[in-house]
């Protein structure tokens, strides 16, 4: 069980980043990481399972706490294939140590990770990025359901090749891609390219938002209207209303969805947008088993938000 609250799973089959522009700045990663290095370091028994291994040279010491060298690891194979243990369908999201088209991920890494994805259709997958034009390049190759086969056979050896081949849809059904936008200035480069990537289910992150956004500028009005979203942000009740509302917000972190979008606030404040066909239904999640900070910070104005696709 995952303590963010979009999300049901955490998963990393990669792991380490660099900082790419001002949204990094403060990721709650880099930390991590060297916190986990730490550990690999100390733990001689941890050590000898090399199950943190790829943890260690991902961070260097600074002024403002360790910073991500740009150095990329890779897990040890019991965990990229730790979905194909989870029989009980959920929301994943995917690294949240790292950034799957980080450009020192080998394609090859990022075949083998949509391997997994593609033998698990039972789970939704969250895979979010600052890399807006790598993603569009990847998903937009004209062999890529066919490279991932192979790549699942390796994965999972008693899954043939010919089932992958007839299995596989690309782009994968269970599969949402989205991009960070912290500002307009990344909206306005990261967007148009996640508007060209094929997928599912199409979302925008505006968190941490570190100044105005506004997605009417870059022409999402027509694109999302008839849509599904969902929403996580606690700066401005305004923006859950606006979603609910149909009307698109301007000037702080927000989502989109069709007419009367549901809108989902966390206490950290985080934002999506799907803006292409509905995705399957969700596995819900009760509301008795949510902690108090979740509910907490789904609420506001005296309403709450807890909405996901349907």
């Amino acid at each position: 069980m995952s303590n963010i609250e979009w999300t049901e799973e955490t998963w990393n089959p990669i792991a380490g980043c660099s900082v790419h522009t001002p949204g990094c700045t403060n990721c709650y990663a880099m930390k991590m990481a060297a916190r986990l290095e730490a550990i690999a370091l100390a733990d001689v028994q941890l050590r000898d399972t090399g199950r943190l291994d790829h943890y260690i040279g991902l961070t260097q010491p600074s002024k403002a706490g360790p910073v991500w060298t740009g150095r990329i690891g890779i897990a040890p194979d019991t965990t990229l294939t730790k979905p194909l243990r989870w029989k009980k369908p959920r929301r994943i999201f995917v690294n949240s140590m790292s950034d799957l088209f980080h450009p020192g991920v080998p394609d090859e890494v990022i075949d083998r990770v949509f391997a997994v994805m593609a033998l698990c259709p039972q789970h939704t997958f969250q895979l979010l990025t600052k890399r807006s034009a790598r993603m569009r390049e990847y998903m937009t190759g004209l062999t890529r359901a066919a490279e991932i086969c192979p790549k699942a056979v390796l994965t999972i050896p008693q899954v043939g090749r010919e089932v992958m081949i007839a299995t596989v849809d690309w782009p994968l059904r269970n599969v949402h891609l989205g991009v960070s936008v912290e500002d307009q200035t990344r909206a306005d480069q990261r967007i148009p390219d996640l508007l060209a990537t094929p997928a599912a289910v199409r979302f925008i992150s505006a968190e941490p938002l570190l100044g105005p956004l506004d997605l009417n500028e870059l022409g999402l009005r027509s694109e999302c209207r008839h849509e599904n979203a969902y929403v996580e942000d606690d700066t401005n009740a305004t923006i859950c209303r606006e979603c609910e509302e149909e009307v698109l917000p301007t000037g702080s972190s927000a989502a989109v969805r069709a007419a009367r979008m549901p809108a989902r606030c966390t206490p950290i404040g985080h934002a999506a947008c799907a803006i292409n066909a509905p995705p399957p239904a969700l596995p819900s999640t009760s509301s008795n088993g949510a902690s108090g900070r979740r509910r907490l910070g789904q609420s506001m104005a005296g309403r709450t938000h807890d909405g996901f696709p349907a």
